[in-house]
């Protein structure tokens, strides 16, 4: 969720969440730039993940977390271009 300028409730790790509140940028203004041409845009938080990243104490495992993702792959509609999801469908704001 560091991609979101609301959801920031604790300071730190700024190079990281700047980074990803620009892609997020990027993202969002591709929406528009694609949605003539049929083509959707899916932003997803995949959750804390047990990587070298994440840790050992991240909830989920890499493939649980693939899962949750593929989830919501499966079930994109052109509606849900350009927001911000979570891991498990729900929208984080931006």
């Amino acid at each position: 969720t560091m991609g979101s300028i609301e959801d920031t409730t604790t300071p730190n790790d700024y190079a990281y969440r700047s980074s990803k509140a620009a892609l997020n940028t990027v993202m969002k203004g591709l929406v528009y730039e694609l949605e003539p041409l049929g083509i959707g845009i899916l932003l997803v938080h995949p959750g804390w993940v047990r990587t070298r990243m994440g840790g050992s104490g991240g909830t989920f495992s890499v493939e649980e977390s693939v899962n949750n993702m593929r989830k919501l792959v499966e079930g994109f509609k052109a509606a849900n271009s350009g927001h911000f999801y979570s891991y498990d469908g729900t929208i984080i704001p931006w």
